[in-house]
């Protein structure tokens, strides 16, 4: 009886090698997050990275294929660094080679700190949907606060849960 392998970890369409008992992922058939190896393996890309490639026996990000969340930078080409903590979508300053939030992408329940050279995103006081940012520090919006929770008009703060 004529068994075939199941195709290799992390692969959705495999091929039965010239040797009739190995099975190899085909070019594209890796599930998404992962690469062909010339093994005909399938290998995750690094971290931050959307689509990677094999270079040299060594899973590289392919370029500009990074998440959103993270960004290629000259010096790790090869390579997706995080924005920084509340950022969704960073870039790179071309002049002071600095990392920077891109403008008005914070993620939910963050603001920006647009006086920073970085324009990074602080979060918002605890329980609070939306913010902004004052000389002393982020208060909530009016009427911003998460579902259940009472603001504080004066303190811009919101307060616990009611029913």
């Amino acid at each position: 009886m004529l068994s075939i392998a199941a195709c290799p970890a992390n692969c959705e369409s495999c091929y039965l090698d010239v040797d009739g008992t190995t099975t190899k992922c085909l070019l594209s058939g890796c599930q998404q997050g992962y690469t062909r190896k010339s093994d005909g393996t399938c290998a995750a890309c690094p971290v931050g990275c959307a689509e990677c490639k094999e270079d040299n026996d060594k899973i590289v990000c392919e370029d500009n294929k990074c998440l959103s969340t993270h960004i290629q930078v000259a010096a790790s080409k090869s390579e997706c660094v995080a924005c920084y903590s509340g950022c969704k979508e960073c870039s790179l300053d071309s002049s002071s080679h600095q990392l920077m939030c891109s403008d008005g992408k914070c993620q939910s329940k963050y603001t920006q700190l647009s006086s920073s050279s970085d324009k990074s995103c602080t979060p918002c006081p605890a329980n609070c949907l939306e913010c902004s940012v004052t000389d002393t520090g982020s208060i909530c919006n009016d009427r911003k606060c998460d579902p259940g929770y009472a603001q504080n008009p004066t303190e811009k703060t919101c307060l616990g849960k009611y029913n």
